[in-house]
């Protein structure tokens, strides 16, 4: 596809995977298109009010394209929920 993921981003994100409870409802799969829809996203709106973009910015995915946190109580968390 083309896109570009920063190391900060790279480092957010296996942060955040690290720390995801693996209960029986765990579904990596989701998981990671759930996460990389949110960083589309995020992407999105930080490039929205450019007129000028440049295929390398247009590519690129950056640390602040991340911004997800896990529930401090992890039994708040499930793993199906949409992020």
């Amino acid at each position: 596809n083309g896109l570009t993921a920063s190391e900060g981003l790279r480092s957010r994100v296996a942060k955040f995977m690290a720390a995801v409870p693996r209960d029986r409802s765990f579904g990596n799969g989701r998981l990671v298109r759930n996460v990389f829809q949110h960083v589309l996203g995020r992407q999105a709106l930080r490039l929205a009010d450019d007129d000028d973009l440049t295929i390398d910015e247009l590519t690129a995915l950056i640390d602040t394209d991340f911004s997800l946190t896990l529930p401090e109580d992890p039994g708040e968390y499930s793993g199906g929920m949409y992020l």
